[in-house]
């Protein structure tokens, strides 16, 4: 686990009155990995958007849990979903992770 944290970049998140800033190292693993074609920058939903940091095979089923969710949200309620209950839906399944109890698991490994 400290080797996987060791791996990781770094991400950073600023909001001020105005506007909203984030940024997000790459660090190209390998030279045979086109540095273009890593984008830890995502879109959520059109009003929120997300940074990858750590494992980034993780981050991106959190990202697409996250996405069904702002989706199935406006298709029910015909409103944007809020940041909070975005943010929430997603750590749920982070909670969740590994647990079974007679399901699917929701995260593999």
């Amino acid at each position: 686990a400290i080797e996987a944290i060791k791996l990781g970049s770094t991400s950073l998140g600023i909001q001020t009155p105005d506007a909203v800033v984030i940024a997000a190292e790459k660090r190209v693993p390998s030279v045979l990995v086109d540095p273009s074609s890593m984008n830890k920058i995502l879109e959520i939903d059109y009003h929120m958007g997300t940074v990858l940091s750590g494992m980034v095979a993780d981050a991106r089923i959190l990202v697409e849990h996250a996405r069904v969710e702002a989706q199935n949200h406006r298709f029910t309620y015909d409103e944007p979903m809020r940041v909070e209950s975005c943010a929430l839906a997603t750590c749920d399944l982070s909670v969740r992770f590994g647990e079974s109890g007679g399901r699917k698991k929701l995260m593999s490994r």
